[in-house]
Order: C-alpha cells, then structure tokens, then sequence
C-alpha cells in the first residue's frame, strides 16, 4: 500500500502462499475489511487488509482470472479467460465451491456489478450482457445485445458505469470513448 499523503510506502504484503503468477486484478470489500487479487495463473487470494492475513487461496476452474470485484461484504465474482463468470463467498472459503454464474463463448473482461445487484459483463468482441434478478444464489435474468458499430467504433478496451444515473462508458482500441444509456 501506498500513503498518498506522505508519498511513502506503507505496507507490503504477501498475496499468495506459492508462486502466484502476475497480478491481473485487485477489488477492495465494500467495508474495505478484504481484499481479493486474481492472478494470470488462475488463483484468487483472499486477504484482511487490516491485519494483512492470507483468508484464503482459491483456484478457478479454468483458465487466468481477468476481473474479479466484490458486489456485497462478502461476495465478490471473477471472470476467467475461458469466459466463465463464478460467484465466490469470503465466508466460505475453507470448502469454497463457486457458483457458475455463465459461461460465455469470448472471454469476459469487463464484468461491473450495479448498486441494485445486476452484472454487466462485455466481451472484447463488443458484446454486452446484463445480469438481472438474483435467484436462488445460482441464477440470473440475462439480456444480450452486440454494440452496433455505429455506437461503439473499434473493440471494447475498457468500460465504467455511472452507477446514479446508469450510463455506460466504452473506451474502444481506436481511442474513442462512448457515452451509452
């Protein structure tokens, strides 16, 4: 951790217990209590941010982990290069067993959760899902669309969301950022 007020480095943790590959994405617990690292070799660390213990070190099932975030204190998702999206519990960890939220045909890179709940994952082939409607812990409402090319030029390289008002953000390859409701 960095102090941004000092401009000093504060603190320095080991993430994982073996050798974790390089770290592909970090999310922080909405009561900033975890934190969650998903590294290119596919494990997923789970560690206190106040005392700097390891939680946990889980495995996904296939593939790197290309996104992972907390949607509650204790639930977080990640995505995989495969295309799988699984739901994870911190409270679960020792007999962890993820829920396949979908598994999508591309991979997934952009998977963002809403304050109401919903997912919304894209592809970098310009697909867009939305994740609704949380039912039993295991399944979701899901729409898809393909951005159209007039809207989104090039392939999606990042997005971010408005969460007051819902709109979307998509930066492209070419440079262009898009502003979508």
């Amino acid at each position: 951790f960095l102090d941004v007020r000092t401009k000093t480095l504060a603190y320095e943790w080991k993430t994982t217990l073996g050798t974790g590959g390089q770290v592909k994405t970090l999310a922080i617990s909405p009561n900033a209590h975890s934190a969650v690292i998903g590294f290119t070799t596919g494990t997923v660390s789970v560690f206190d941010v106040r005392s700097g213990g390891i939680l946990g070190t889980l495995k996904v099932p296939e593939g790197e982990v290309l996104k992972a975030n907390f949607y509650s204190r204790s639930r977080f998702f990640t995505s995989s290069a495969d295309g799988s999206i699984f739901l994870w519990n911190t409270k679960e960890l020792a007999q962890a067993s993820p829920t396949l939220l979908k598994s999508h045909m591309d991979p997934a890179p952009f998977v963002l959760s809403t304050r109401s709940g919903e997912f919304i994952v894209a592809t970098q082939t310009n697909k867009l899902c939305i994740y609704s409607n949380m039912k039993g812990g295991t399944q979701m409402d899901c729409q898809c669309t393909r951005l159209q090319s007039e809207n989104v030029k090039g392939t999606l390289s990042s997005i971010a969301l408005f969460p007051e008002n819902r709109l979307l953000l998509f930066g492209s390859d070419n440079g262009n950022i898009e502003l979508l409701c």
